[in-house]
């Protein structure tokens, strides 16, 4: 047994400790996170042994490659050459035709006939040197002299004809897409445009001058070019490649082609050599894959801050069946298919909650997908067995619960199963079957090997699991065959508040079960000294008309400390000593508190020797219990009659709790509060029975009321107990109704 100071003491130091391992906390995080990271990737980057084969592009294969299972993948080799064939189909873009290049061309050109008529009008030179000087143009240095004797020799009239011409199909030519290396093309295209009615002379001249001046007037534009073999690369589709099981990939004495090298390497079969980019690239992903689940964690399941062990047990298991899935999926047929991989979220399912079971499922699918070489079959099977595990352990509360679980998994691992070989238009009936039992084999490992890890690492790892809770609630617990028998007031107590936390938790969706088993244990503290609570005394003597309020307080509060202190020593899980601590929060003993002050004779009340210890609940289960314990304990006290009396005082009770700020650390909605206190009044109605007062029963509860002091403000202030002495039944104005959820009065029920 602990003094007040004590118990105080201990639950005090026990919090300062918790705010000291804050960091170290952090560190054991940073240290998990580093275990997880390093054996996911040495599971996906460390070669499967005797499975694979080291052999490079080129090599001469000493044996037989066989492909040990099918699959389907997207072969960036075949991809890379359809796409590489597609754009050299693409032909060379051009821009178009560039005015400026057929302008330069006719300037030149009627210039060159401007030279050329003055050299004509020349009076004094001789044909010889009229040639000669024409020839010096360099546009025309080449063209034969008789083409130049006949220009000489034309009349004025026949001149001006052929050198009209000659300006028009070179402007007409020049109007054309004349692209580099096609200008022959073009000029041989001239004679075809020449008038018809010129002489051969005149015809002969016009098409050998033209043909000079017709040159490329449209260029190749490579970035449009490169475009245009980009887009032809990006329409291509990546194209699959399906290998059937036993099909040899390298024959013996074969050389191994690129795509026999990524054939096998998607089959998991050649031995890595791991370079530096290789193993930071995975590192990297594996990384950043286990910190997004971390946080995944720590946002759904802030628990796992607290509590280390959790965590642990997370990435043990994770990493167990990373090391498995390497040692049973790549290179093999049926192995992956035995792998029961779907117990992973059945456990963390049934101890942690669903958010992690589902999340651990994303995270091994991930990476039965990369040992797997991306075989979309065994992600969906680990994604499917993984959801439907979790859905059917959602809330688990018994071992046929597994057992179902087990059953769900084997069905869907068997749709799955059908549906991918109804794909593939496999109908393979001996191979069919071998996955069919490796399917059944599957669901029974996987809940042989739940069941197992759920009864050894619970305790283990100090977790509270729903069976272990269902063991707590039996009546022959050491603790409740205690409580009933040195406090059974205070065990009739704690079964009504029982019944009211599981229905109000059940309405909002909390922990039913969790709440109800920690309502059976939250005034075992009163088994030491339960003839200091008005619930357990059948004598009549009340002890605390000869204690002080002082000294009384502090023996009221020490039964939270008492039931800490005898939970620890019985190996009650810390979930249930949390709501011995915290079903009182730090509301204040009201009741010896104003004695006090009534009393005082001049000396300095402290109010923290009259308040409980606390924490305030941190959760919306040890909220909702301390919120039972009052409003019961009030109802009990008032003896209602209407479901309006029972309404009044529970709507008091609560809303006091919510004004003393004792909700403000959990995460309770005030529609939470609303359903509460709607689910208190509809189970105190069943218990109490309102029923219709006669006259003198109504005259006879005010008196009542009266004597007690109850009425405060002209509406009823209900209290957990009233004296048992005469001497002792003055209580302050201000009643212990509010502190009847914080157990101020040492004769209550609370």
């Amino acid at each position: 047994m602990t003094t007040y100071a004590e118990g105080t003491s201990l639950l005090r130091r026990s919090r300062t400790a918790e705010k000291r391992l804050h960091l170290w906390n952090l560190v054991f995080t940073l240290l998990i996170g580093l275990f997880l990271v390093s054996t996911i990737s040495i599971a996906l980057l460390f070669p499967a042994g005797n499975l694979e084969y080291d052999l490079q592009i080129g090599d001469v294969s000493p044996r037989n490659v066989l492909a040990p299972r099918r699959i389907t993948y997207s072969s960036k080799i075949l991809t890379d050459e359809v796409r590489q064939r597609a754009s050299q189909a693409v032909e060379t873009a051009y821009d178009p035709p560039d005015l400026r290049v057929a302008r330069q061309q006719q300037v030149e050109s009627r210039q060159t006939l401007d030279y050329i008529e003055a050299i004509r009008a020349d009076p004094y030179a001789s044909t010889t040197r009229k040639i000669e000087l024409i020839k010096a143009v360099p546009p025309i240095s080449t063209v034969p002299d008789k083409i130049f004797q006949h220009i000489l020799a034309l009349s004025d009239a026949a001149w001006q004809v052929a050198r009209n011409e000659m300006q028009f199909i070179v402007s007409q030519a020049m109007r054309q897409e004349i692209r580099n290396g096609e200008e022959s093309k073009a000029r041989r295209a001239l004679l075809s445009m020449v008038n018809p009615s010129l002489t051969d002379e005149q015809a002969e001249f016009v098409v050998t001058l033209g043909t000079r001046f017709v040159v490329p007037n449209t260029f190749e534009n490579p970035a449009r070019t490169e475009q245009l073999r980009q887009e032809a690369r990006a329409a291509i589709e990546p194209r699959s490649r399906t290998i059937e099981q036993g099909e040899a990939i390298v024959r013996a004495g074969s050389v191994v082609r690129p795509i026999d090298r990524e054939a096998m390497e998607q089959l998991g079969l050649v031995t890595s050599s791991n370079p530096r980019s290789t193993v930071l690239g995975t590192v990297l992903m594996v990384i950043i894959l286990v910190v997004i689940f971390g946080f995944y964690m720590l946002r759904v399941q802030p628990v796992l801050w607290e509590n280390q062990r959790y965590t642990l047990l997370v990435a043990l298991l994770i990493a167990m069946f990373t090391v498995g899935a390497r040692l049973m999926v790549p290179g093999y047929t049926l192995r992956p298919y035995l792998l029961p991989i779907a117990a992973v979220p059945m456990l963390l399912t049934v101890v942690l909650g669903p958010g992690i079971g589902l999340a651990a499922t994303g995270l091994l699918a991930l990476i039965i997908g990369i040992l797997s070489g991306g075989s979309m079959e065994l992600v969906t099977l680990v994604v499917a067995g993984g959801i439907v595990a979790t859905l059917s352990l959602w809330h688990a509360d018994r071992l046929n619960d597994f057992m179902w679980a087990g059953v769900h998994i084997t069905l869907v691992t068997l749709a799955v199963i059908f549906a991918f070989r109804l794909q593939a238009q496999d109908y393979d009936s001996f191979g069919l079957i071998q996955l069919v039992v490796s399917g059944l084999l599957n669901g029974a490992a996987a809940t042989a090997l739940s069941l197992a890890g759920f009864f050894t690492m619970g305790p283990l790892f100090g977790i509270t699991t729903p069976l272990q809770l269902l063991d707590l609630a039996r009546p022959n617990h050491p603790l409740l065959r205690q409580l009933q028998m040195t406090a059974p007031g205070t065990y009739h107590h704690s079964l009504m508040i029982s019944n009211l936390s599981e229905a109000a938790a059940q309405r909002i969706g909390a922990d039913a079960l969790l709440v109800r088993v920690a309502a059976y244990y939250h005034d075992i503290g009163k088994t030491l000294r339960p003839y200091f609570f008005a619930e357990n005394q059948v004598d009549g003597v009340n002890v605390h008309e000869r204690l002080d309020p002082k000294t009384s307080a502090q023996i009221v509060i020490s039964h939270v400390t008492d039931g800490f202190l005898l939970g620890r020593k019985y190996h009650l899980p810390q979930k249930i000593t949390d709501f011995i601590v915290q079903h009182h929060g730090t509301t204040l003993t009201h009741y010896f508190y104003q004695q006090a002050l009534n009393s005082t004779n001049g000396q300095p009340v402290k109010e923290e020797d009259f308040r409980y210890p606390g924490p305030k609940p941190q959760t919306r289960e040890a909220a909702i219990m301390m919120l039972a314990d009052g409003v019961e304990a009030a109802v009990r006290s008032a003896k209602p009659t209407t479901v309006e009396t029972i309404r009044e005082i529970v709507e008091k009770i609560v809303n006091k709790r919510v004004t003393q700020g004792q909700l403000d650390e959990c995460d309770l909605t005030l529609h939470d509060l609303s359903q509460i206190r709607d689910t208190f009044v509809q189970v105190l109605q069943g218990v109490y029975h309102p029923r219709i007062q006669y006259p003198e029963e109504r005259q006879q509860i005010e008196d009542h009321r009266e004597l007690d002091g109850r009425e405060l403000g002209g509406s009823l202030e209900p209290a957990r107990g009233r004296p048992l002495l005469p001497d002792r039944r003055e209580f302050p104005q201000e009643v212990p109704a509010e502190s009847s959820a914080g157990g101020a009065n040492p004769l209550s029920i609370g």
